[in-house]
């Protein structure tokens, strides 16, 4: 299926981990115009030589997304450069796991400032140049932590559970002026931020590693963790020309770990 990203610039946000390599990785091989935004310069850019193929060269921009001022300088040398993105996909923003048994209001604080503002800044920021423009398409990254409490997840997925208000919200703004905004909310994918889950799991029930990653595992219907190729290919459909008729809609992609959400 061609998903229509042929010469389309789209800025992915968060592209350092295992998701987030993954995306790219699909969104080159589907033609796009890939640009990596973070803050670190170096990092950017060994990035951007191991996404780059002999076909399509990825490119970056340097932007902190807790100061207003750097992101907007970023933007206006990429709209320099490249244009108004036709496309957003951000996993910007990580959380802490932390037991509920030790949970404090700093957590959900700290959650807040990493994973639900940044996130917001960066859409506001790009929506409305998207606005200006008459057209284009957002993907937040949220997770199900936002949609299902779980005890290890209350900080972050508060955060999650707050960015995807957000996005509901805003998207149903945006769409009249032809501008998509969409949330996909992965559940448990094999990387190292789910060993974090399993480690604050085990420490809450006093059990072993193991044993609360099966237990985990037993919560999901399909029986196992997702691979961030099964999670990115959803992402970067939900990214595509092919999902035109989604608007503010989150989408779940989790092994049927959430049920009727």
């Amino acid at each position: 299926m061609d998903l229509g990203f042929e010469g389309e610039v789209v800025v992915v946000a968060g592209a350092y981990g295992e998701l987030g390599n993954s995306i790219c990785r699909r969104l080159v091989a589907e033609g796009a115009n890939v640009v990596v935004l973070g803050r670190d310069e170096e990092r950017l850019r060994k990035l951007a030589a191991e996404l780059s193929t002999p076909d399509a060269q990825v490119g970056f921009a340097v932007a902190d997304l807790d100061d207003d001022a750097s992101l907007d300088e970023a933007l206006t040398n990429l709209y320099r450069t490249c244009g108004v993105p036709q496309v957003l996909i951000t996993a910007a923003g990580s959380t802490e796991r932390v037991g509920v048994d030790r949970v404090a209001t700093e957590d959900f604080r700290a959650a807040m400032q990493s994973k639900f503002y940044p996130n917001v800044r960066l859409v506001l920021a790009i929506g409305r140049a998207m606005t200006g423009a008459g057209r284009g398409r957002i993907v937040i990254v949220s997770g199900i932590g936002g949609v299902q409490p779980m005890d290890v997840h209350l900080a972050g997925g508060s955060a999650n559970a707050a960015l995807s208000l957000f996005a509901n919200g805003y998207g149903r703004t945006l769409a009249p002026a032809g501008v998509q905004l969409n949330v996909v909310n992965p559940g448990a994918i094999s990387s190292p931020r789910l060993q974090g889950h399993f480690e604050a799991r085990a420490r809450l029930e006093g059990v072993s590693i193991e044993a609360a990653r099966e237990s985990l595992l037993g919560e999901i219907p399909a029986g196992r963790e997702g691979a961030p190729n099964e999670i990115a290919d959803v992402i970067v459909f939900v990214a595509s020309a092919r999902s035109s008729y989604m608007v503010a809609t989150s989408v779940n992609v989790d092994g049927g770990q959430v049920i009727g959400r």
